[in-house]
């Protein structure tokens, strides 16, 4: 009896723990998607070369913060995946 009580306690455990990385992930990833579509609108707003050069410091640093995520983002950003995403950002900027 003890001991299907602790399967059961660690079949909770292990649910629990696997649904909290998942909305982790989630997490990560809705946030890269908020920062990605806030940086976009202002890459499309930019009107001086100043606007430009601190997006251009801004990328540099999501590219930086994101990059240990990036096999999770590859998945989530399906067809695209995050090099082309921070390349299509970057290449944004480069048209201003």
């Amino acid at each position: 009896m003890r001991t299907a009580q602790n399967i059961v306690i660690l079949l909770l455990v292990t649910a629990v723990s696997l649904y909290a990385r998942q909305r982790s992930d989630r997490a990560i990833v809705d946030n890269f998607e908020k920062t990605i579509k806030t940086l976009m609108l202002a890459a499309d707003s930019a009107k001086t070369i100043q606007d430009c050069a601190d997006l251009s410091t801004a990328i540099d640093a999501l590219e930086k913060d994101f990059t240990v995520h990036k096999p999770l983002l590859d998945r989530a950003l399906y067809p695209d995946d995050y090099t082309k995403t921070i390349g299509n950002l970057k290449g944004r900027l480069l048209v201003r």
